[in-house]
């Protein structure tokens, strides 16, 4: 693989975890509105908090969240792609490189199943 196809792999893992990031905000977001019973004004306040705040989760947080309905070995590979994805975007340190390698293919496919499994459960 040369270095410029290396490089638009690359591109392409960032941007499809960026729509997992951002489809699992969304989802995490559903969950909390549509299964917290409103009944007095703390609760609502509460609520549009915790929903205000999820852009500052930390992705491997939410990962963490779903412990009981996404599996271990399907979260630990999310966890691992999300650690490819930051050492690719925050320059590639070669003094600090990632657990794994990977690949756009193996990105799609890791992540689709990450978001059966947290939907069906759901």
């Amino acid at each position: 693989m040369t270095n410029v196809e290396t490089e638009l792999d690359d591109i392409m893992v960032l941007s499809l975890f960026a729509s997992f990031e951002r489809e699992l905000r969304i989802s995490l977001q559903a969950i909390i509105d549509n299964n917290t019973n409103k009944i007095n004004s703390t609760l609502i306040r509460l609520t549009s908090l915790t929903i205000d705040s999820i852009e500052r989760w930390i992705v491997s947080d939410m990962i963490n969240a779903l412990e009981d309905i996404v599996l271990l070995e399907t979260r630990s590979k999310t966890k691992q792609i999300c650690e490819y994805r930051n050492w690719v975007a925050h320059g590639k340190n070669r003094n600090k490189l990632p657990s794994i390698q990977t690949d756009p293919k193996t990105v799609q496919v890791t992540l689709l199943d990450f978001m059966i499994q947290a939907k069906r459960a759901i």
